[in-house]
């Protein structure tokens, strides 16, 4: 809902908090300095996962403190990319480097110009044994940044979010014991190359933040789930309750959003708890019945929601659009061979992407992924007055080239009839 003349609704309030504390602190890395390119690229992702999550909240454009933190995600997305496309600066010589000390307690050789170029040679030989250094910094990087954004997305409902949290909960152990690992195999390289013991320990202090804070968010969610779950199944309970009574198809929409809260709260208390968690299983029954009064009351009223539905915007705009579009089509014809196609839109702006590391059990080891995806919205006509809109997606692994493309009339997403005049 858009706040009149400027005000702010209690939400868009909280969401616009919670953007200026992260902003705050993006600005506070940037001014404190010692950024590298792929650092700033992080940096750079976490401001417009922010910028995102706020035009989602469609604050209004006449608040003083909306364009105030506008023109402050501007200029620094504007600082952050100058940085991330910056070439890497040469290392530092002897002479120039300082001295560091790590998180660990332990105090970390200094880098002076004492140092002999027989050392210099040692430090490089050494670090020529241990190929895979420069991975593990990346992927400290990267999961630095995934549990930073997770830390305040236990109330994103979103489904790629709610995956994403639970995921990370479940890498905890593994990321532990990977990284005291890892820190032991590293003593013999650190002790003739302290730059290489620097790095590693200022990204690992970076990382341990960022990982206490996704721990501590955590917590006040396992505590609070349960009630929050109670809470969303109770509003939209109430709203079917009003639709139906009133015959308001307008009030069922603001129920199918509640109970699409609720399905998500759900699942990131279900998915952090186990399935067979006494309250797990209660909140379990009581969102089923909830979404199974729901769809009765949608019955009642089909006739009025079909005549107030409209179609998804059309908004992608990318040079790719067309073969997108001819993909999906062709997808679709092949599945489902009986269906008249009148459209195909594509209500996402841009490609959506995940990048980052997840780890793999069975082969003890952390696998990088790079993977993006996009919806479109195929509009198939039912009978002369009504059409139905299916939800489609193309999913690509940017690692391996592969693309898979999801084109069926079964879907867990939304699936709309709209009379045909209102196409």
């Amino acid at each position: 809902t858009t706040a009149m003349a400027g005000r702010l609704l209690y939400p868009q309030r909280e969401a616009l908090r919670r953007a200026e504390w992260s902003i705050s602190d993006v600005e506070k890395k940037v001014a404190a300095g010692g950024i590298d390119a792929v650092h700033a690229g992080y940096l750079l992702k976490t401001v417009e996962s922010v910028e995102q999550r706020l035009a989602s909240q469609h604050l209004p454009q006449d608040n003083q403190r909306v364009q105030k933190l506008q023109g402050r995600i501007a200029a620094l997305k504007a600082k952050l990319k100058t940085m991330a496309s910056a070439q890497p600066a040469a290392a530092p010589t002897q002479r120039q480097a300082s001295p560091a000390s790590s998180s660990g307690g332990n105090k970390v050789l200094s880098y002076r110009s004492r140092s002999s170029s027989s050392s210099r040679a040692a430090a490089a030989q050494a670090m020529a044994n241990y190929p895979h250094f420069n991975d593990d910094l990346e992927k400290m990087r990267v999961l630095t940044h995934d549990y930073k954004q997770a830390a305040f997305s236990f109330m994103d409902t979103r489904p790629e979010m709610v995956k994403k949290v639970v995921e990370l909960n479940d890498n905890l152990g593994p990321l532990a014991a990977y990284l005291n690992k890892r820190l032991k195999e590293y003593q013999p390289l650190f002790q003739v190359n302290p730059k290489a013991r620097n790095d590693y320990m200022r990204n690992q202090k970076w990382l341990d933040r960022a990982v206490g804070r996704f721990i501590k968010k955590r917590n006040q969610f396992l505590a609070q789930g349960p009630n929050i779950v109670a809470n969303d199944i109770a509003r939209a309970k109430k709203g079917i309750q009003f639709a139906f009574k009133n015959r308001q198809p307008l009030a069922f929409r603001n129920v199918k959003n509640q109970l699409k809260q609720a399905e998500g709260h759900f699942a990131i208390y279900k998915g952090l708890k186990g399935e067979d968690d006494p309250t797990v299983q209660k909140l379990g029954k009581m969102l089923a019945q909830a979404k199974l009064d729901a769809k009765k009351a949608e019955q009642a009223l089909e006739q009025e929601i079909i005549a107030t539905n409209k179609p998804p915007a059309d908004q992608y705009r990318g040079g790719d659009r067309r073969a997108i579009i001819a993909k999906v089509k062709a997808a679709w014809q092949k599945n489902n061979p009986g269906d008249e196609i009148l459209e195909i839109r594509i209500p996402y702006k841009e490609w959506r992407r995940e990048v980052g590391y997840k780890w793999n059990g069975a082969a003890s080891q952390w696998e990088k992924y790079d993977r993006q995806y996009i919806q479109l919205a195929v509009v198939v006509k039912s009978n002369d007055k009504v059409a139905t809109i299916y939800p489609a997606f193309i999913n690509r692994d940017n690692l391996s080239g592969r693309e898979r493309i999801v084109a069926s009339h079964k879907s867990t997403y939304e699936i709309r009839k709209v009379l045909l005049k209102n196409l």
